[in-house]
């Protein structure tokens, strides 16, 4: 039990470390580059990538 404790309180210290890692699979590539702070521009909450939004931009 103790084990998964610890293994939990990790976890969540590292999201709150590190939040952008928990998220972003990786740099964006240069075209994109702009985009970088602003997730949603492109991304819908819980639905992922919306082709509407690339298409819009």
């Amino acid at each position: 039990m103790a084990l998964i404790a610890a293994n939990l309180v990790t976890l969540v210290a590292l999201v709150f470390a590190y939040p952008h890692l928990m998220v972003s699979p990786g740099a964006l590539m240069p075209a994109h580059a702009a985009l970088a702070t602003d997730c949603f521009a492109c991304h819908a909450p819980l639905h992922g990538a919306a082709p509407a939004r690339c298409l819009a931009c």
